[in-house]
């Protein structure tokens, strides 16, 4: 985009000089280049208007303005936004239909721009155009290069977890460098429709502050604001940005929210074959703004964590069972070899004493 700038003013007046960025998706316009008499400056980014580079972004096509400014603005029912000029130079930059922003020239002086400059910057935009549109691929690549060794690392990690403290750090490190506060872990147990009935916390990984609820800590659904929030999402994550601002929350589940410092959160339902499975929680301390790039990153997670955590129930089941079978045959074996009533009462208080 400098180039653009530079090539602008070895071929016409561009001490004032803008390049506008237009986001469809948002519909916002940015600066990334403002000068005006000669020195930089700083545009915030504003919502889309009805401005001149609106109006040019509208129509699709370049603008000339040679004199009067003010009155042709008024003529045309377009909006004055920035200082007063006399003459005026727009163009967009776009590729095919694709309109990607305008770069806009401006003058204090009447006729400083002719239809020679409009011709000039016509061919300068379209150069331009190409260049921020690989420049953006270019970008996009990255992010995805970037994106994918993230999720591969975050694969890595949910492989090698072998405990319900591990997942959750596994969940984390591709989070933490987001301003997360702390992550919670619930496993979820489900009553005999297959229904989520009870939840247990985990394990807990936090950044900040103290932990607001203790470790295997235990809370009946039915009973829990927030609940029904997230039974109404199975395995599909859920973005808080702001929780004074979410209509999505009732009271109750609001202020317990409050109550506990968070100001913003995710939830992942975990489910694997339309079985429950757990549940993670992200808290932040202030409202955050997720990215399309962000909710991918959470749903790979949700995905990973969810067969993380079957994997871990059903093998600690599965030690469970084998523990209990040996424990079995230890007293079958004693029983068998028991040659008066207070070895088999020995041997039976030994299989008490385990099951408790």
């Amino acid at each position: 985009m400098e180039t653009i700038h530079h090539y602008t003013d070895l071929l016409m007046d561009a001490s004032s000089f803008y390049i506008a960025l237009y986001n469809n998706d948002t519909q916002d316009i940015s600066f990334p280049i403002a000068i005006e008499n000669g020195l930089r400056q700083k545009w915030r980014a504003r919502p889309f208007g009805n401005g001149l580079t609106e109006y040019v972004i509208r129509s699709g096509h370049g603008l000339l303005i040679k004199d009067g400014v003010d009155a042709w603005l008024e003529a045309n029912g377009v909006a004055s936004i920035g200082n007063e000029a006399q003459s005026w130079l727009g163009m967009p930059l776009k590729l095919a239909n694709i309109i990607l922003g305008v770069v806009g020239l401006q003058s204090k002086v009447p006729h400083v721009y002719e239809e020679s400059d409009f011709d000039l910057l016509s061919a300068v935009a379209s150069q331009g155009s190409i260049a921020i549109q690989n420049a953006r691929l270019f970008e996009q690549t990255q992010n995805a290069l970037a994106e994918t060794e993230t999720l591969f690392e975050v694969s890595r990690k949910f492989n090698a977890a072998n405990n319900p403290v591990e997942i959750a750090n596994a969940v984390s490190e591709p989070i933490k460098a987001s301003g997360v506060v702390g992550i919670d872990l619930f496993f979820i147990e489900t009553d005999s429709n297959n229904k989520p009935e009870w939840v247990e916390l985990k394990a807990v990984v936090q950044y900040e502050g103290v932990v607001p609820i203790p470790v295997g800590t235990r809370f009946y659904l039915p009973d829990l604001p927030l609940a029904n929030f997230w039974l109404s999402h199975a395995g599909e994550p859920i973005f808080v940005e702001d929780v004074r601002e979410e209509t999505r929350l009732d009271e109750p589940s609001r202020l317990l929210l409050e109550m506990t410092g968070v100001r913003s959160a995710v939830y992942l339902p975990l489910t694997l074959a339309g079985r429950w499975v757990a549940l993670i929680g992200f808290r932040w301390l202030a409202p955050h703004t997720f990215a399309p790039g962000d909710k991918r990153l959470y749903q790979s997670i949700a995905a990973q964590a969810a067969v993380s955590v079957n994997n871990y129930q059903l093998f600690d089941e599965a030690q469970a069972r084998a523990q209990q079978l040996e424990v079995l045959t230890r007293v079958e074996t004693e029983l068998s070899q028991a040659a008066n009533e207070q070895e088999i009462i020995r041997a039976l208080l030994s299989y008490v004493n385990w099951g408790e």
